[in-house]
C-alpha cells in the first residue's frame, strides 16, 4: 500500500460523498474509479474482513442467498459486508469495502466471470455455485465458457470448499474438474409433479464433458435434474453423493416447505464444533473428506418453510440454510431470518401499486423467465400482469433469448378474460400469437 492505494481511497471517498450530497446511491462508481488508480485496491481491502468472505455465484438467485446469509449472520451478532444491491464485479466490491468499517465476514454476489479475479484477492472461505444457465450471451457467451472461467478460478485457489447444485450438470462439471473440497446439495425428485411443463423444461441439454445429449430420471426447471450421459458416463449421482439433501418439498400457490437432510458429511451442528476446532480442517481435500464424518453431530434434518410459492427459492433458501450451518448458525436463527427477510431489488419484491398487492420479480434469461410464467400459472384469481423487457447494457444488448419464453402458457387465462396482460419495454414481444410493439428499438448492425 502506497500513493496508488491513498489516491484511490481519496477518490472513491469524495465520489461516494458528492452522489450522496445531490440523492444518489453511490454504486460500483467510487469502486470504479478506485481500481483505475489501484489495480491491487481489491487485495488491500481484504484485511477488512477479519474472519473471511463467502462468495455467491450462480446465473440465478445470488441477490436473494446473498442477502439473506448476510441477514442470517447479522441476526446471529457478527458484523458483515455485503453488496446487497447487487453490484457484484470487482468494482461493487471495492465500493463496499470503501464505504463501510471492517467487519468479521463479508458475504458477496460475484459475477460468473469476475470469480477469477475476485477469489485470490479476497481467499474466500467457502464458494457457493448454484446454478449455470444461458444468460446474456453477448457478454457471457454460452454455458461452457462459464463452466471453463468458474474452474479456472477454482484451480487457481485449491483451498475454499466448493458448495454447489448437483442437480445442475454444469454446476458438476466444474466440481468434477477441481481439487477443493466440495459439498453437494441436491434433490431427492421432482419438486411439483403437476407444475406446467415450459419450454426451457423441454430444451435438449448436452453434456458438459462430451456435448453428446442428456438422458433424464427426472427434471426440475431448466437443465436441473437426475441426468445421465450414456456416451461419457457423466451423472448427477444417486442420494448417496448428496451431501445436503432437498426430501419431502411442497411448494403451494403462496409458500413452499421441504426437509434439509445433512448427510452426515462436513456438517457441524450448533455447538458441535467450536470454530477454533476446524483449523486445519481443510489443508487438503482428504483432509477434509476425511474428517467430515466426524464433524455431524446433532439435528441432521431441518424443516424449513417460506412464504414463497416458487421451486427456485428451494433451491435458494437451501444454499443460504447450509452455508448457515457450515459457519455454526443453529436453525432457529436461520428459520427467523427467513421469517424476517424482505425480498427486495425486484427479486420477489411486493409492493402496494394503486391499493393492489403486486409482485415484482425480475428475469434476464429463458428459465428464470420461465419459473416467472410458473407462479403466474398459479394464480387463480383475476389479475393484471405486465411485461418490461429491456435490452440496455446491464440487462443484455442482445435480446433474442426473450422468443424462447414460453407466453403461450398464458394464452387460456387471457381468453377467458380472467387475466388481463400488456407488454413494455425495448424489445419486441411475442404473446398468444400478436406482437405488441413497446418501443422503436433498432436491433444493431451486423
Amino acid at each position: 500500500m502506497g500513493f496508488r492505494f491513498s489516491l484511490a481511497k481519496g477518490v472513491a471517498h469524495a465520489t461516494t460523498g458528492m452522489l450522496r450530497a445531490v440523492g444518489r446511491t453511490a454504486g460500483a462508481l467510487p469502486g470504479k474509479l478506485a481500481c483505475r488508480i489501484d489495480a491491487d485496491i481489491l487485495s488491500d481491502l481484504a484485511p477488512n474482513i477479519t474472519e473471511g468472505s463467502i462468495l455467491v455465484v450462480a446465473t440465478n438467485g445470488k441477490t436473494t442467498v446473498t442477502n439473506l446469509l448476510a441477514d442470517i449472520l447479522e441476526a446471529d451478532g457478527r458484523t458483515v459486508l455485503c453488496n446487497r444491491g447487487g453490484a457484484n464485479m470487482t468494482q461493487g466490491l471495492v465500493s463496499v469495502l470503501l464505504q463501510n468499517p471492517p467487519a468479521q465476514w463479508a458475504v458477496f454476489e460475484t459475477d460468473e466471470l469476475y470469480l477469477a479475479q475476485v477469489l485470490p484477492e479476497l481467499e474466500s472461505e467457502y464458494v457457493l455455485l448454484m446454478d449455470i444457465f444461458p444468460d446474456q450471451i453477448d457478454r457471457m457467451g454460452g454455458t461452457g465458457r462459464l463452466v471453463r472461467s468458474i474452474t479456472e478460478a477454482l484451480v487457481s485457489c485449491p483451498d475454499p470448499p466448493l458448495i454447489y447444485n448437483a442437480d445442475d450438470p454444469n454446476c458438476r462439471a466444474v466440481a468434477a474438474n477441481v481439487d477443493n473440497p466440495t459439498i453437494a446439495i441436491g434433490a431427492s425428485g421432482r419438486f411439483q409433479e403437476d407444475a406446467v411443463v415450459l419450454a426451457s423444461d423441454l430444451e435438449v441439454q448436452n453434456c458438459p464433458l462430451c456435448s453428446r445429449p442428456l438422458f433424464y430420471a427426472w427434471r426440475q426447471y431448466g437443465p436441473l435434474g437426475e441426468y445421465f450421459c450414456p456416451a461419457c458416463g457423466f451423472s448427477r449421482g444417486k442420494n448417496a453423493a448428496i451431501d445436503a439433501r432437498i426430501e419431502a418439498v411442497t411448494v403451494g400457490a403462496d409458500d413452499c416447505a421441504w426437509d434439509l437432510v445433512f448427510a452426515g458429511d462436513v456438517f457441524a451442528g450448533t455447538g458441535a464444533l467450536a470454530p477454533e476446532a476446524l483449523e486445519g480442517l481443510v489443508e487438503s481435500r482428504m483432509a477434509f473428506e476425511d474428517a467430515v464424518d466426524e464433524a455431524l453431530s446433532d439435528e441432521p434434518r431441518w424443516h424449513i418453510a417460506a412464504p414463497y410459492g416458487a421451486s427456485y427459492m428451494v433451491y435458494n433458501l437451501s444454499f443460504a440454510a447450509v452455508a448457515a450451518r457450515l459457519l455454526h448458525v443453529g436453525r432457529a436463527s436461520v428459520e427467523r431470518a427467513i421469517a424476517a427477510f424482505a425480498p427486495q431489488n425486484g427479486r420477489m419484491e411486493t409492493l402496494s401499486v394503486g391499493g393492489h398487492a403486486t409482485l415484482l420479480n425480475l428475469a434476464k434469461n429463458p428459465v428464470g423467465f420461465d419459473q416467472n410464467i410458473q407462479l403466474i400459472c398459479k394464480h387463480g384469481e383475476p389479475c393484471v400482469v405486465g411485461f418490461f423487457v429491456n435490452n440496455n447494457v446491464g440487462d443484455g444488448v442482445d435480446s433474442s433469448w426473450v422468443w424462447k419464453v414460453n407466453f403461450e402458457a398464458l394464452a387460456d387465462r387471457v381468453a377467458d378474460g380472467s387475466m388481463r396482460v400488456f407488454a413494455a419495454g425495448m424489445v419486441l414481444l411475442k404473446l398468444n400469437g400478436t406482437v405488441q410493439v413497446a418501443s422503436s428499438y433498432q436491433p444493431p448492425k451486423m
